[in-house]
């Protein structure tokens, strides 16, 4: 092989020894590409989930912040009423009880409105204990109705069914926050 003719396929080789050089620095890139672009994929899902989460917490923790207003609520009511029955024509004992009335039954349709809301949100296992909840906030507030129309003969057992229901909403309260507890660290 004659000098030119070396030149020639050292040349060529040069030239095909670049060629990969500059498609091995073609290919990191890309690749760094790929991976920033999956980086940035699996941090945008990461915010999406956070910001499900976050959601889904502030709902469950407006539903329950409605129930203890309602569970507040009944108190009230329940104290004005006796103090109604204990005091029968003073003066201000009746608009007192009026208002708590008025202020129980707001209580009771915000409960049943945040229900609304959170269902929204609801993963499938928390539907039995919101709707449990539920149920326990709708057997106090019959309980109540009951309550207040009871004469004196009934007086005993609707005090005894309106204890019950609370109990059993103290319970539902319990049993609602400990299973969100366990979902929200799961």
């Amino acid at each position: 092989m004659d000098a030119a003719m070396q030149g020639v396929v050292l040349i060529g080789a040069a030239a095909t020894a670049l060629g990969g050089v500059l498609a091995w620095f073609g290919a990191k890139t890309q690749a760094k590409s790929a991976l920033r672009a999956v980086e940035m994929q699996a941090q945008a899902r990461a915010q999406r989930d956070d910001g499900l989460w976050r959601m889904r917490r502030d709902a469950r923790a407006v539903s329950l912040r409605s129930v203890e207003t309602f569970r507040s609520a009944m108190g009230q009511l329940i104290a004005c009423q006796d103090f109604v029955d204990d005091h029968p024509g003073h003066e201000r004992a009746q608009s007192d009880m009026d208002r708590a009335f008025d202020q129980f039954q707001a209580a009771f349709k915000e409960v049943h409105h945040e229900r609304s809301v959170l269902a929204l949100s609801l993963e499938d296992e928390e539907e039995r204990a919101a709707r449990v909840l539920g149920t326990r906030v709708d057997e106090c507030f019959q309980a109540m109705g009951r309550r207040g129309g009871a004469s004196e003969g009934e007086r005993v057992s609707t005090e005894t069914a309106l204890d019950a229901s609370t109990a059993g909403l103290a319970r539902g309260i319990r049993e609602y926050v400990t299973g969100v507890r366990a979902i929200l660290k799961g």
